[in-house]
């Protein structure tokens, strides 16, 4: 009788080096030979094994990664030697070896939602798996994305509640790479309620609301009500703030308020509502009725902010991390201290120091500075700065604020002051510059600023000037100007600073990040040092950077983007989730393995670009200035005057698209975002920027001015302040840098003049309605009356851009029976050594 074969041969494929034979004995053997055939090269070729016959099952080591094997077995007698027939084959690939995923990051981005990108190392892989682990719990697998993919936003999440998450490649099969790295979260929670609301101030149009910020915040939502019980949301604004400034009142009418802090978790509960009764009509404060004296003494203030590098601290007795040091200088009041540029934390107390890396607390009546480094090592490792204020006047004995001020100023040493706009929403940027100067007295023999000079570092700290009068408390007095130390300059008998606006801020540049090779080894090497593109709002058929040819990656912004609204492949649109997936933290696309893709397709996206961390859109001019100012330029909140910002962003509600494609100077893209945004960038008496709306409507605390108050009136009339057309320039092509434009004309300018100039004007926008109607707004502000005057300090409360009244009398050519015009100031220069303002301005009316 015939040798039966083994029988159901089955070969399982354990890893790229192993594969797993398994089978039935149908007879009796003494020795069994496998057969293989590796890779298609004949069965002859490859090693032939032998077992023993009683065996079923057998381990094949050292294969070759992702090869192909066939098998079968032969049953073998030897005494007296007869052979089986072969067994049925198997034929199976040996899995491809997986390089492990690195860099798992994960991203909260809700109280339930968390996104995660990793390296993707492996070839040959069939997908990734995802895992999360619940604090206190064990791993079990989430979610599984496909091939090439390095991005999954895992859902279900519980408010509050830490996770550890890790992620491996793996091939059906199934076999697995190592895991990832572990990276940890926790899912957000709702904030907690702001604390300590309060109305602080009010008139007669508008009201302050006040309170102590909370934590882990995105922003406020304020809602208003005139009958306590019905309320509608008025504003939503940013993290950190603890005010806001509603605006657009009616006199003499109670309101009442409540808000809360929300982020993308929710909302939190409500503050306790406040109310207030708007006043009657306007009362003017104390420095406005200074101003409107026709003779005054004013009392100026120059408050200078340097710091001091200082060295040689000793560990505090009984401390670990805690070291001091002993400061001479007297009079000074430590305020900030910096490690190496990066600011401390200020603490109250030595413990508060101990227990807290990056802190100071400043012992003023001992004279004792103590700190805490980032490391808890020695602050001589770093460069510690300390900053304080000094103080000075132009009146003797004076103290404000707790603060001796010392009388080493004059008011003619007050530099003139200056402020400008365009009626075309541009060239705000005039940087004024001053000089102001101290005298340097000898107390004990020895002059002031001797002392100080060499010891403190005055370039590039900050000086304020502020106005006021006889009786004032500090709180009264106005900040005139505020600017940067240029330069400081010690004589015997003066001390002399010049300085620059604040505003020089817009000389930094708006920096990029590049393509490079390590961060994107399969990029072209053209994309070598290429910036990444960085947008806001809605962009349309942005043609993508292939940073990844052989896994059909392509990036399109640079951070997170909102949403994708369209891929298409030359003219074919693509299905999100089966053509192509997207990776939102980073702005990639990755086309899915089975679509084709040759070198000269064609792609492009269609998306909505940046936001916030409530993933919400970045798209209103004045939230766009913010995001610019805090994010790209490192301006913070306490140097921008969110009162504009704010009434700017519910003016102006315009959506808008900038795309910016390489570095640029802010002048510039401010340039293009006043007009996009019909506001003006401006720095307010304090020193902080913000952008604000043009006034169309008179204030009730407008200044009033009399025939009494003005000297050196003239009309204004040059061929340069006229133009034939405006035009708008809009919905710029990031690939051809061609535009779009609307454009408004005044045909009366060409016959009157004979002018037929044209004013460009950019903007970010998309849309042709809102280009046609700032086309036709600009040409009616470009062509307006103009007049040149002096007033007294009567206008040294205003800025560039105000309304003010003006007596009718000085314009007998104007018709109407109205006893006054309305002016808007576009430029203005205050001089306190003489007490006149030099205006320039437009008739608004």
């Amino acid at each position: 009788m015939a040798l039966n074969p083994p029988k159901n041969l089955v070969a399982t494929v354990v890893s790229p080096n192993r594969i797993d034979l398994s089978w039935d004995n149908d007879d009796k053997y003494h020795i069994i030979q496998i057969w293989e055939n590796k890779a298609g090269g004949g069965y002859g070729a490859s090693p032939k094994y032998e077992i023993d016959g009683n065996e079923e099952f057998h381990e094949l080591h050292n294969l070759d990664e992702n090869t192909n094997y066939k098998h079968y077995l032969v049953g073998e007698i030897i005494e007296p030697p007869e052979e089986s027939d072969d067994s049925n084959e198997t034929n199976v690939t040996t899995f491809e070896d997986l390089e492990d995923p690195t860099n798992l990051v994960v991203t909260i981005i809700s109280g339930t939602e968390a996104e995660l990108i990793w390296e993707d190392n492996a070839e040959g892989e069939d997908g990734y798996k995802i895992e999360r682990k619940p604090s206190g719990g064990s791993f079990s697998e989430v979610g599984t994305v496909a091939k090439n993919m390095e991005y999954f936003k895992d859902t279900g999440l519980t408010p509050g509640q830490p996770y550890e998450w890790r992620v491996r490649a793996y091939q059906t099969g199934p076999y697995y790479s190592g895991y990832s790295n572990i990276d940890t979260g926790t899912a957000m929670s709702v904030p907690a309620a702001p604390t300590s609301p309060a109305i602080s101030e009010k008139s007669d149009k508008w009201m302050r609301l006040t309170w102590t910020p909370t934590t882990n915040e995105t922003g406020y939502k304020i809602e208003k009500s005139t009958n306590g019980v019905d309320f509608n949301e008025i504003a939503k604004i940013g993290a950190g703030l603890s005010d806001f400034l509603v605006t657009n009142l009616d006199p003499n009418t109670q309101y009442w308020f409540k808000w809360r802090a929300y982020n993308a978790a929710g909302n939190s509960s409500y503050t306790s509502t406040v109310n207030d009764t708007t006043l009657a009509s306007y009362s003017r404060s104390d420095f406005e009725k200074l101003i409107r004296r026709r003779v005054f003494k004013p009392i100026y203030l120059i408050e200078i902010n340097p710091q001091m590098e200082v060295s040689g601290f000793t560990l505090t007795s009984g401390k670990t991390y805690t070291y001091e040091k002993t400061l001479e200088d007297r009079a000074i009041d430590i305020e900030g201290v910096t490690e190496d540029g990066d600011p401390y934390a200020k603490k109250t107390s030595v413990d508060d120091v101990e227990a807290n890396a990056s802190s100071f607390y400043f012992d003023y009546a001992n004279r004792k500075l103590y700190v805490h480094t980032s490391d808890g090592t020695n602050p001589s490792n770093f460069t510690i700065l300390t900053s304080f204020w000094l103080y000075f006047s132009n009146v003797k004995n004076q103290i404000y604020n707790g603060k001796k001020y010392l009388p080493f100023l004059s008011a003619e040493d007050i530099p003139d002051m200056s402020d400008e706009i365009k009626p075309t929403f541009k060239g705000t940027y005039s940087i004024s510059s001053g000089t102001i100067t101290l005298k340097n007295p000898k107390i004990k023999g020895e002059h002031y600023f001797y002392k100080l000079y060499a010891r403190y570092i005055w370039e590039g700290r900050k000086i304020v000037a502020r106005m006021g009068g006889d009786g004032f408390t500090y709180s009264k007095f106005r900040p005139i100007q505020t600017g940067l130390i240029d330069n400081a300059e010690c004589f015997d008998l003066t001390f002399t600073i010049d300085f620059k606006d604040l505003r020089g801020l817009q000389e930094r540049q708006f920096t990029m990040n590049y393509y490079n090779l390590t961060d994107y080894p399969e990029m072209d090497d053209e994309l070598e040092g290429k910036p990444i593109l960085r947008a806001w709002g809605k962009q349309y058929g942005i043609i993508p950077d292939c940073i990844d040819f052989p896994r059909k990656k392509f990036k399109f912004n640079d951070g997170r983007s909102k949403s994708v609204t369209e891929v298409k492949k030359n003219e074919t649109v693509l299905t999100e989730g089966t053509d192509f997936y997207v990776d939102y933290q980073r702005s990639i696309i990755t086309l899915d393995y089975s679509v084709n893709l040759e070198k000269d397709d064609l792609m492009r996206v269609s998306f909505w670009g940046r936001v916030n961390s409530a993933n919400e859109l970045i798209e209103v001019g004045a939230e766009i200035f913010k995001d610019w100012m805090n994010n790209f330029f490192d301006v913070t909140n306490a140097e921008l005057n969110h009162d504009w910002i704010y009434e700017t962003k519910y003016t102006n509600t315009q959506e808008l698209a900038p795309l910016i494609r390489d570095e640029r100077d802010l002048e510039e893209v401010l340039r293009i975002l006043e007009p996009s945004s019909k506001a003006f960038v401006q720095q307010d008496g304090q020193g902080r920027l913000g952008i604000s709306p043009r006034q169309t409507v008179v204030p009730s605390d407008v200044i009033y001015l009399k025939n009494a108050h003005i000297s050196k009136f003239s009309r204004v009339e040059s061929s340069d302040d006229y133009y034939w057309k405006v035009r708008v320039y809009f919905n710029e092509d990031p690939q051809t840098n061609e535009w779009d434009y609307k454009e408004a004309t005044d045909n009366k300018i060409w016959w009157k003049f004979n002018i037929k100039r044209i004013l460009p004007i950019y903007i970010y926008s998309n849309s042709a309605s809102d280009a046609q109607t700032l086309a036709n707004d600009i040409l009616a502000m470009v062509n307006k009356d103009k007049v040149k005057f002096d007033a007294p300090a009567i206008l040294f409360g205003d800025l560039a851009g105000n309304l003010t009244k003006f007596n009718r009398k000085r314009f007998p050519s104007l018709s109407g029976a109205a006893d006054n015009v309305t002016l808007r100031i576009l430029s203005i220069n205050k001089s306190p050594s003489t007490n006149l303002a030099s205006i320039v301005a437009e008739v608004a009316q």
